[in-house]
């Protein structure tokens, strides 16, 4: 049973399906932090150009829920 677990552990498989969760858990903790730390909203960026050129993104500005 032990050789079994060391097997497991010790196996490429196992190794590369740490690594790409690891990653993925990096990313995500990496992008939170961004935007905890964003002194400015990303999406205002978006709805000041909205509201300056209302003929380029009408559909975007008339179905606003905010």
């Amino acid at each position: 049973m032990r050789e079994y677990f060391k097997s497991i552990l010790f196996s490429p498989v196992t190794h590369f399906n740490i690594l790409i969760v690891g990653f993925f858990i990096f990313v995500g903790v990496m992008h939170n932090n961004y935007h905890h730390r964003m002194d400015e909203d990303v999406h205002g960026y978006v709805r000041e150009f909205c509201e300056k050129n209302l003929e380029k993104c009408q559909d975007i500005v008339e179905g606003d829920d905010y």
